[in-house]
């Protein structure tokens, strides 16, 4: 009987190795935890001949470690209607798996009253076009992340002018009324740009003189998009605002950054 209960004892034993091996395989095989971006060209992806235009979408990956697959999906020129209105929207949604996070940042073109085909009323379609994104990734087993539009460069007294109310008090609102968690980039960012002042932020944007980089012989006064070292910054910024909401996918956020 002794023999029997330490051969028993044994193969319980080993059950349990191969039991906790077996999973330990299959979290390794398991694919990464999408990160995907919906936003517009503040976002967007940028090839060498843009340099040194870069979107902040473009600068997350590095922040992760392999358990995390940034997708960027953000589009130069979009708003909430004309991303949904292209079916943009439509692949965004067909990507999403159960667990993934969804970053939806948008505003700076739903600003624009000249072009019908991207403007909306802050009052109205922008936040039910954010409510549907929200309604969408939640549908699928995601979760979705509302992050404000980034601040642009502008300067009045040494101070940031914020540009993006009321869009800012009504993505506020979806995000309260919805319980989805909001990352406040357009604080996040004047804050930052402030501490560069007015004429160290133009390095964070794409302000240089004429003759600085051959893409842009004319040079460029853009105080909306960023240069690399800003995209980086501001991508560290939402990965930030990822950790301080204690969102799941912050866990996978390199150490010491």
């Amino acid at each position: 009987m002794k023999g029997l209960s330490r051969r028993m004892l044994l193969a319980s034993v080993g059950a349990g190795l191969f039991t906790l091996s077996g999973i330990a395989a299959a979290a390794a095989d398991a694919p990464p935890v999408q990160l995907i971006i919906a936003g517009d060209s503040t976002a967007a992806e940028y090839g060498p001949e843009r340099a040194p235009r870069a979107g902040w979408g473009m600068m997350l990956q590095p922040l992760f470690d392999d358990g995390v697959a940034v997708v960027n999906l953000a589009k130069s020129g979009r708003s909430t209607r004309s991303f949904i209105d292209q079916g943009l929207w439509n692949e965004v949604t067909a990507r999403i798996r159960p667990g993934d996070h969804v970053l939806i940042q948008f505003g700076h073109n739903d600003q624009r009253r000249d072009d019908p085909a991207r403007y909306t009323d802050p009052a109205a379609d922008y936040p039910a076009n954010l409510t549907r994104m929200v309604a969408d990734v939640r549908a699928r087993g995601g979760l979705p992340v509302l992050l404000t539009p980034v601040a642009r460069r502008l300067f009045e007294g040494g101070r940031m002018v914020q540009t993006h109310e009321p869009y800012l008090t009504a993505m506020r609102q979806v995000a309260a009324t919805h319980q989805v968690p909001l990352i406040d980039v357009t604080v996040a960012t004047m804050a930052h740009m402030e501490g560069f002042g007015q004429e160290g932020s133009k390095a964070l944007y794409m302000v240089f003189p004429p003759g600085t980089y051959p893409a842009y012989p004319d040079g460029s006064e853009d105080n909306t998009h960023f240069s690399k070292q800003g995209a980086q910054d501001v991508a560290r910024l939402v990965a930030d605002g990822l950790r301080q909401a204690g969102l799941p996918i912050a866990l996978h956020l390199k150490t010491g950054l």
